[in-house]
């Protein structure tokens, strides 16, 4: 009992070992004696306040963590650095190589401000700044300030009212991304280049006046709209055309194509002629009642509720009855996937190999073809399928899942039993093996291909790596730790922080440890064999050190 309440034991043991560690952190901080040994151990690691506060430098780098507020951790070999700050609301970071640009500085406050300023491999600086949804801003720029191969646009954005961009690229949502210019006072006055499929978009007083350009096969086509898109007419050389929406609109060059539509969304019809350049394409729909297209690339009917179909390339899907019954041919493997009651009841079955006129299968596609997906089941209760390849199995789903997936390089495979149990593997053909394992809520392991592994107890949410929650929330919940490189024989185990440590380094120098308050411990093994370590009592008051055979008392910190 503590101030009146009852605690259960195990939550009362575990509180009394954070006090002893907190102790045996504090008397380690307060400690100015380091062995010979210790100084080869690739790891120096503190703790206050266990799991609270740690700091220290490993093989990879150093950090500093201020458990779930504030983490930051540098890189040693790259020199990229990181900070979090209340994960996931603000993050900074800092990246000298990556694989597109050089000395790259981000800072994000999730979800409003996003910064990202970099230097690009071909010498100019490249920067975006965004609060969404109201300012974006940045663009490329070179050291002399000029334009080089069309590069060296900035771009501001005061949503929604101001616009200007000249030639850059942006990071604004609906523009492709490729070099932009436009310069807008919305809703006075405005124009765009480039936007939408159009080689120019102009406007005054939106929407009462819009104006657009665009090619038209060899013909350039102007529309024109007052009170957009209510009323517009299209004009070109030879095109013409004119839009009340929604109740028609049509566009017509004759020998090329016609395009129109009534009740829009409902009834469209598109027609383009065939050519010495493209085979005809045509589309009439009136939804949701009909629907009929053509393409050289695709075939599709409709006849809603009976029956629709779609053939293309190599594939054919037919369904009846509002897709109750639905069938989906490979032509060129032969097999035929049948799904009753849209996808509950699948099965598989052979059909006669089709060779579609125009569409040859490539060498290179027969070659590495791994066969069809055979195989069915009754979902959700269990489905089966498979190929020279791949390989699907669910068990009541979502709950149990299996996938392989072979390729020329390497070998996928994961194993899902929510929430309880999650493991995937990924085996090279150099060698190389990654994957993780969670058995939730107890343990997990995480397997990298450079030869590390790292494994704690127990483990609160079911997942198999996330470097966030590892990094910011998981030294809160994390009672025993084991990181190790099977190359280099380093290894790291902890147990309540530090209240037991053992450290493995490169040049096999070992070193254990317990701190438990009014007792300490230290071990050190360094690479030749030679012993050190030492002992303590009361914080410090009674000390015990020793180097090989040789040993000594320290009373009051003086040597007797």
């Amino acid at each position: 009992m503590i101030f009146g309440i009852s605690l259960p034991r195990a939550f009362l043991a575990a509180f009394m070992v954070m006090l002893l560690h907190l102790a045996g952190s504090v008397a380690e901080a307060a400690s100015t004696v380091r062995s010979t040994a210790r100084q080869a151990v690739s790891s120096d690691e503190h703790w206050v306040l266990w799991p609270f506060i740690t700091w220290g430098e490993r093989t990879s780098g150093r950090y500093v963590g201020v458990h779930p507020f504030y983490t930051w951790q540098e890189e040693r070999e790259s020199g990229a650095s990181s900070s979090h700050a209340l994960w996931p609301l603000v993050r900074r970071e800092h990246k000298p190589e990556t694989w597109n640009a050089t000395d790259r500085r981000a800072l994000s406050v999730f979800p409003l401000w996003h910064s990202v300023v970099m230097q690009r491999p071909e010498g100019y600086q490249e920067t975006h700044r965004y609060l969404i949804p109201f300012y974006w801003g940045g663009g490329q720029q070179w050291p002399d300030g000029k334009q080089r191969d069309g590069i060296g646009g900035k771009y501001f954005v005061l949503f929604p009212f101001y616009w200007r961009a000249s030639n850059a690229e942006v990071v604004i949502p609906l523009f492709p991304k490729r070099p932009q210019t436009f310069h807008a006072l919305w809703p006075i006055a405005g124009f765009f280049e480039g936007w939408w499929n159009r080689e120019r978009i102009a406007f005054l007083f939106w929407p009462l006046f819009v104006g657009s350009e665009k090619q038209a096969g060899d013909e350039k086509m102007k529309s024109t709209s007052l009170l957009w898109p209510v009323l517009g007419w299209h004009r070109g050389e030879t095109i013409r055309g004119f839009r009340i929406w929604p109740l028609f609109a049509t566009v017509t060059k004759p020998g090329e194509f016609r395009r129109s539509y009534w009740l829009w969304p409902f009834g469209h019809d598109r027609h383009e002629k065939e050519d010495s350049a493209r085979r005809p394409k045509s589309m009439t729909l009136f939804l949701p009642f009909f629907g009929r297209a053509r393409d050289p690339k695709l075939e599709y009917d409709m006849y809603f509720p009976i029956y629709g179909e779609l053939r293309m390339k190599g594939r054919r899907s037919r369904g009846w009855l509002l897709a109750l019954y639905n069938e989906d041919d490979n032509l060129r493997e032969g097999v035929r996937n049948h799904r009753l009651l849209w996808f509950i009841v699948r099965w598989t079955s052979r059909i006669p190999v089709e060779v579609e006129p125009g569409f040859p299968p490539s060498p290179e596609e027969l070659r590495n073809d791994p066969g069809p997906m055979e195989g069915g089941g009754l979902f959700p209760f269990y489905i089966r399928k498979s190929n020279a390849r791949s390989f699907r199995q669910w068990i009541l789903w979502p709950f149990y899942s299996h996938r392989i997936d072979r390729f020329d390089d390497r070998r996928f495979e994961r194993r899902f039993l929510l929430p309880f149990y999650g493991e995937t593997k990924t085996h090279d053909r150099q060698g190389g093996k990654r994957g993780g394992l969670f058995v939730f809520p107890f343990y997990r392991k995480v397997t990298m291909r450079e030869g590390t592994r790292f494994e704690s107890v127990p483990h609160l949410f079911p997942y198999t790596k996330a470097v966030p929650l590892d990094r910011n929330w998981a030294p809160l919940w994390m009672v025993w730790t084991r990181h190790r490189n099977f190359f280099s024989g380093e290894s790291r185990v902890r147990l309540f922080g530090r209240v037991s440590a053992y450290d493995r380094d490169v040049e096999g120098a070992i070193r254990r440890e317990f701190n438990l308050g009014l007792w300490s411990w230290r071990n050190e093994t360094g690479p030749a064999g030679a012993r050190s370590g030492r002992s303590r009592f009361l914080f410090g008051l009674l000390e015990r050190n020793w180097l090989n055979e040789d040993s000594g008392w320290k009373v009051f910190g003086t040597e007797l």
